[in-house]
């Protein structure tokens, strides 16, 4: 009975060590498999090649194959505003970037468009970063299935905004755009 007991101990350790070995070398394995997707992701978005869009009284670095286009056929050029889409990208529900000469506001100044735009948005804001002459809201579009990113930029003649709404599901691809976009988008 004892050398059974024994034999049964020595087995139970051996399995105990090989099994854990084994989880030990499917960890480095998942490891070495998820450095190289981190890797491969980096360069995916190194990869991204950006141009700098300068259709109006804003700014915008914009990947090459995104196509920007007036939201209004007009004969003439309005100097008060301009929108514009894009309008090619599967990724977005919508992306709009809009100019407004600032003497059509009651008030340009970045405190009080921030104060009004929290009245009226209709979004579930979850991050909010304010600086001198803009700011930028992430969140949930209230009632829909959408994520947001806006910006409003106050610049010397104009007030720019950049609106960006997209699906949960392609949340991962459009947010590794966002931060040069967001950044690149400036206003006169």
């Amino acid at each position: 009975l004892i050398n059974f007991m024994k034999n049964n101990i020595s087995l139970l350790l051996f399995s105990i060590v090989f099994f854990h070995s084994c989880q030990n070398q499917e960890s480095k394995s998942d490891e070495k498999s998820s450095s190289k997707k981190t890797e491969s992701e980096a360069e995916n978005e190194k990869s991204v090649e950006y141009v700098d869009q300068k259709p109006c009284s804003f700014s915008v670095k914009l990947p090459v194959d995104f196509e920007m286009k007036p939201m209004y056929e007009e004969e003439e050029p309005n100097t008060d505003y301009c929108d514009y889409e894009i309008t090619n990208s599967e990724l977005f529900y919508s992306f709009t970037l809009k100019s407004l000469l600032k003497s059509k506001f009651e008030s340009a100044e970045i405190d009080t468009l921030f104060a009004k735009g929290l009245k009226i948005s209709g979004r579930q804001i979850t991050t909010k970063i304010k600086q001198d002459n803009w700011f930028v809201w992430y969140g949930k579009v209230n009632e829909t299935p959408y994520f947001f990113y806006w910006k409003l930029v106050v610049g010397e003649n104009f007030v720019s905004e950049m609106d960006i709404m997209y699906e949960e599901k392609n949340k991962k691809e459009v947010e590794k755009y966002l931060k040069e976009i967001g950044d690149s988008f400036k206003s006169e």
